[in-house]
């Protein structure tokens, strides 16, 4: 990839001590973020917060990126990050913070210790009008399947998502479905979306879709229903409650080749969580 084609974003360091976010290899899918200071979250006591000391400064273009918490995190420290999706805002520059959930086996790691890898890619473009969301000029329509359903509205992180029913799943206790009474009637272009929990959602009823995020493949076209995770702490919310964002994305046209020959990378052989582990030689 030549200078002019890459993607260029701008990290601003909020204190001297905090550290840009960096590529241990050269084919790494992310970027190690590193957390200065924990904090319970005021609001929430179920939510431990990680400041990082950066933030992503604004763009003309609208980037989404993925909080994905590294293998010995989980293994050295059983930490569970609860936010892994979030938009990076046109005109906002506000501190990127992990949201880490509180256990009674968690450990809290070192300052500036690499507990997640940011993955960053380019949000399509987006307006609405009535049932009709077009997205670089690809259409998409909704349609309700019931009455009282809501129809998808845009906001600032994506197209928000009402569910009008909840109920235990038939064939997982620790399951709860929500009923969204929506479909894609129609999507020309094989959009596909990610299916991810509001901030309001996660902080006010502790909503955790189970495979987080969602993926709502472009061809689907029967009824979004959301899988959410029973706890002792989810609160059932409200009915007709936006409580989760569609994110659309773009599926690029791959053809799989089976090759014998592997290509040699600078990377470990010791498996998942092995790079805090293993001393390099």
């Amino acid at each position: 990839m030549t200078d002019s084609a890459r993607v260029k974003i701008t990290f601003n360091r909020m204190n001297e001590s905090a550290k840009l976010p960096q590529n241990k290899y050269t084919h790494d899918m992310g970027y190690d973020i590193y957390v200065q200071r924990y904090e319970l979250h005021p609001e929430n006591k179920n939510i431990i917060q990680g400041f990082t000391g950066i933030a992503i400064q604004a763009s003309k273009k609208r980037y989404g990126y993925f909080l994905v918490p590294r293998s010995s995190t989980f293994l050295k420290w059983n930490i569970e990050i609860i936010n892994r999706y979030q938009i990076i805002h046109e005109n906002t520059n506000e501190e990127i913070v992990v949201w880490i959930k509180n256990k009674s086996n968690i450990k809290i790691p070192p300052s500036n210790i690499a507990i997640a890898q940011l993955i960053i890619y380019e949000v399509p473009q987006k307006e609405i009008t009535n049932q009709r969301i077009k997205n670089d000029q690809n259409e998409i329509i909704f349609e309700k399947i019931r009455e009282d359903a809501t129809l998808p509205k845009i906001t600032d992180m994506g197209y928000s998502l009402c569910v009008v029913d909840f109920k235990e799943h038939e064939l997982n206790e620790n399951v709860i479905q929500g009923f969204t009474g929506i479909k894609i009637k129609n999507n020309p272009n094989l959009l596909g979306f990610f299916l991810v929990p509001t901030t309001i959602a996660t902080l006010k009823w502790n909503v955790e879709i189970v495979n987080h995020p969602g993926i709502i493949d472009p061809g689907y076209r029967g009824e979004i229903i959301l899988l959410i995770r029973k706890t002792d702490e989810f609160i059932i919310p409200p009915n007709n409650y936006e409580i989760c964002l569609l994110i659309p994305y773009k599926k690029p046209q791959l053809e799989i080749l089976d090759d014998m020959k592997r290509t040699q990378i600078n990377r470990g052989t010791h498996g998942f969580g092995s790079s805090d582990f293993i001393k390099k030689l």
